[in-house]
């Protein structure tokens, strides 16, 4: 396993066919299950006191599985299933260690990935040997295998693989890891999450480029400021006068809603339960929209800044001769 960096870059992509679209359904579909039964045994050693979830065999499930997904995904499911167990297991380390405090809550095992009846995220994976970007100014594309029965099953060619248009630039440069694929059926989404690994020195470099490049220091660079609040998520000045803001309202409304129908379905709960498939599917939704939400508005800070040859950004504290100006009210 690499020891360099990984980072994510993060696409939403398309089928380029309908045939190809209905075998990706069916490969993503076919992974929950997979997912699930290795999950099962691993937790039904995990509450075994005399259990050890590192002895479970599952290799018998890919006998099942590989005609569809190929066994080299079998296997990168259950390598992705590993992590997750590794990281709880971390989690409950630093959670049991009284000197650290990162951790506050005790963590939850690894859970499953829901069943069809009440609807769950599709998940998929693909080794780094087994998909290829093709990328074009035009029209990007990202192919991958699936097993044999689904290449029988919509009468696949010879090495003919799915085929998916990608939207998006990759943020990252590095050697490939794993691409994940999930859609999310709320926003008829399918997102394509690629793994890659970058060596340390250049992590640095491709840091520095990204919030650098477009400095113009032939020009003279100015001072900017942001408030951050609630109403106004960021109030963006710089010393010239210019001004930008970002507001939050519209988020907070979407935000209440998805939490009122989240409290108005905990209300239809047994006693002794707390959650279900839907209503975590409304928590990570209500969190994913958050999030880009967030993440949008200050890129696009970011790159209104940059355009206008901002070096220096104070948050919060504002220098007091800017009061004195009156470019702050």
């Amino acid at each position: 396993m690499s020891d360099r960096p990984q980072r994510t870059n993060t696409y939403t992509a398309e089928p380029v066919s309908d045939r190809y679209r209905e075998c990706l359904f069916d490969w993503l579909a076919a992974h929950v299950p997979l997912w699930n039964q290795i999950t099962y045994r691993r937790r039904q050693q995990y509450f075994d006191d005399d259990g050890d979830v590192w002895d479970v065999d599952y290799t018998d499930l890919y006998d099942k599985y590989a005609p569809l997904l190929g066994k080299a995904t079998c296997q990168q499911l259950a390598r992705k299933n590993s992590d997750a167990w590794r990281s709880h297991f971390e989690l409950l380390s630093l959670y049991r260690d009284e000197s650290n405090q990162t951790v506050t809550e005790k963590p939850s095992p690894p859970g499953y990935w829901g069943n069809r009846d009440d609807g769950y995220e599709l998940h998929g994976l693909a080794r780094n040997d087994l998909y290829t970007f093709d990328w074009e100014d035009d029209k990007s594309i990202l192919e991958f295998g699936v097993g044999d029965v689904l290449e029988d099953r919509y009468d696949f060619e010879h090495n003919e693989r799915v085929t998916l248009q990608i939207r998006g630039d990759p943020q990252w440069r590095g050697d490939d890891s794993r691409v994940e694929l999930i859609y999310d059926e709320h926003a008829d989404q399918l997102r394509v999450q690629h793994l890659v690994h970058i060596q340390s020195d250049d992590l640095r470099e491709q840091r520095q480029c990204a919030f650098t490049h477009t400095l113009d220091t032939e020009n003279t660079t100015r001072s900017a400021a942001i408030d951050v609040g609630a109403n106004n998520t960021l109030a963006v000045v710089i010393e010239t006068g210019d001004t930008a803001v970002y507001h939050a309202r519209p988020e907070f409304e979407r935000f209440q809603d998805k939490s009122e129908r989240i409290a108005a379905l905990q209300a239809e709960l047994p006693d002794d339960q707390y959650t279900s498939n839907q209503i975590q599917r409304l928590y990570d939704e209500r969190s994913r929209q958050r999030d880009h939400s967030r993440d949008a508005a200050v890129k696009h800070a970011a790159e209104w800044l940059l355009d206008r040859n901002v070096d220096t950004v104070y948050v919060g504290d504002l220098p007091t001769s800017w009061r004195h100006t009156g470019l702050l009210t």
